[in-house]
């Protein structure tokens, strides 16, 4: 009778093989983040939070984020990209592939716009629970927390959790 009164109060965690998310109770429990990456090592150490927060904390479905700049037209000339598309692909390859061997569920988005105010925006367009990312991007300087990132804490009305 104690195991029973015990496992209506701490329901116990199992592994449902169609999803790879975890059920908890009565349903699932699950954490909808947006993880915006770049290909910078800050943004790779907040994809290894997301791993170790999935597995050891709360099931997660992921948004995995890269956001482009818009080009912008100097003078008469119009805006030239090299490859929009494989700047994209570059950031999230290494990021999906870490995210796939540790089996997290997740899905790939590719926005254009304004990095901070496009991270918040998708991610409320999504509801998600949260944003995790790293403090600086690839084009940082020193300081310990990147412009992008300062707007995201600022823009969002949702946690956001920033990695060193």
């Amino acid at each position: 009778e104690a195991a029973a009164q015990r496992s209506k109060w701490h329901p116990v965690n199992k592994a449902t093989p169609d999803t790879g998310l975890r059920e908890r109770g009565m349903g699932k429990v699950v954490c909808s983040i947006v993880l915006p990456v770049d290909d910078s090592d800050s943004s790779s150490r907040a994809v290894q939070l997301v791993i170790r927060l999935h597995a050891k904390l709360a099931p997660m479905n992921v948004h995995l984020l890269y956001v482009q700049i818009p080009p912008v037209a100097i003078g008469d000339e119009s805006p030239r990209r090299e490859s929009p598309d494989a700047e994209a692909q570059a950031a999230l390859t290494s990021a999906k592939g870490l995210l796939d061997a540790a089996a997290v569920p997740h899905t790939i988005g590719i926005a254009s716009g304004y990095v901070g105010s496009t991270i918040v925006s998708y991610a409320k367009k999504h509801n998600c629970d949260g944003i995790v990312m790293g403090t600086r991007g690839v084009g940082s300087t020193e300081q310990l927390l990147g412009s992008i990132a300062t707007q995201v804490v600022q823009l969002a009305d949702m946690p956001v959790t920033v990695v060193k």
